[in-house]
């Protein structure tokens, strides 16, 4: 009750302008949760003038104030470039510990340094799952058994740096799944030259049903936009769209996929919301009738780039299915019309049938394609 009511009161009007603003979004000066609480200003006299009155609220209603687990962070301009600095910020004549030049601090899990590197959460990520794939190898448990630990233990753990570090599916890729395959390869006993993809399948596909470390970032990073971008809070939803750069709009994009929030608990249906289909990935590439239209021009972006490649054979004549070439047809006839005709002067000639459907059906389109020259 008595950090809400210092809320209130600090929220007045007179306190927004010693805020920090980021980029169109309204100044923030101060992060609460529960006993946690960060101030934020643009200038360090500001800052103190807000921890006195932090300081004046907390001795009204009887509460300590641990300076000795405090810290603060300073980042100021010199000449043209920004640098840390040590700030010198006291609460109750009390110097507040300061965090060193090139140093990090931790405020509600989520580490902060001067160049945003996330190197401490990588580093914390790397060792925990070395240590607890380590604890799990040395448990005297079956296969299965340990299979079910790391889906149900292991994840969740990373869960916390997958959600609020700013990581990518490449470093996650490379730094975190070896780790995991090589213990899932020893239980299993798979040598290095089989493959783990059918580990991962679900099990009425005779897989495993576990995820690898990078589906689980995929599924944090989607479940933290998507709750953004829900929020009931405006600044929260203002704060989604600030940060809905190519970065981001993957995991904004899989917010789309029905089945996928279906199967995570966070949508009653499945169904595509254009045709009313499962909402999959394959309906959503290769499958809904509603996007054919994105479909024939991805085929079409590809035909072209391979048409203006080789039209610059010499001696050769080039026949392709789309506007500003000539057409297969005149070589073939309308009813077996390839995508594409190379005639060379030697006598030879390249009949080129593709499609650019999803991944699991390459092997059907490949048999399909084939059997239509």
């Amino acid at each position: 009750m008595c950090f809400n009511t210092f809320i209130q009161h600090i929220k007045a009007e007179k306190y927004h302008q010693v805020g920090f603003s980021f980029k169109l979004l309204n100044p923030v000066h101060l992060f609460q949760f529960a006993d946690d609480a960060a101030v934020i200003t643009g200038q360090e006299s500001e800052n103190q003038h807000l921890l006195n009155r932090f300081s004046i609220w907390c001795q009204w209603s009887n509460m300590i104030i641990r300076v000795d687990k405090c810290s603060t962070f300073g980042i100021k301009k010199a000449i043209t470039k920004s640098v840390q600095y040590l700030p010198k910020l006291q609460i109750d004549n009390n110097l507040i510990p300061t965090i060193k030049i090139g140093e990090a601090f931790q405020y509600l899990g989520r580490n902060f340094d001067f160049n945003m590197s996330n190197n401490n959460h990588k580093t914390e990520l790397t060792t925990l799952v070395n240590k607890l794939m380590t604890d799990i190898d040395s448990k005297p448990l079956h296969p299965r058994n340990k299979l079910l630990v790391y889906s149900r233990y292991v994840l969740s753990k990373l869960s916390w740096h997958f959600t609020t570090a700013t990581l990518s599916k490449t470093w996650v890729i490379e730094n975190i799944d070896p780790a995991v395959n090589q213990y899932i390869r020893k239980w299993l006993e798979i040598p290095i030259s089989g493959t783990l993809s059918t580990v991962f399948l679900t099990r009425n596909k005779f897989g495993q049903s576990i995820y690898t470390p990078s589906e689980k970032f995929i599924q944090c990073q989607t479940v933290l936009r998507k709750a953004l971008k829900l929020s009931p809070n405006q600044s929260i939803n203002e704060l989604w769209k600030s940060t809905n750069t190519r970065t981001n709009v993957q995991y904004d994009f899989y917010n789309s996929t029905e089945e996928n929030l279906s199967r995570w608990g966070l949508s009653s249906s499945s169904e595509c919301s254009l045709c009313l289909g499962p909402e999959s990935l394959l309906h959503m590439v290769a499958g809904c009738q509603c996007y054919l239209d994105r479909f024939t021009w991805r085929h079409n972006s590809i035909l072209n780039f391979l048409a203006d490649t080789l039209q610059t054979v010499n001696g050769s004549a080039l026949y392709a299915d789309v506007p500003g070439f000539k057409s297969p047809s005149i070589v073939t006839g309308d009813a077996y019309r390839p995508d594409l005709l190379l005639s060379l002067s030697n006598g030879s000639l390249y009949v080129v049938e593709f499609t650019v459907g999803y991944e699991t059906n390459l092997e059907n389109n490949v048999k399909r394609k084939k059997s239509q020259i």
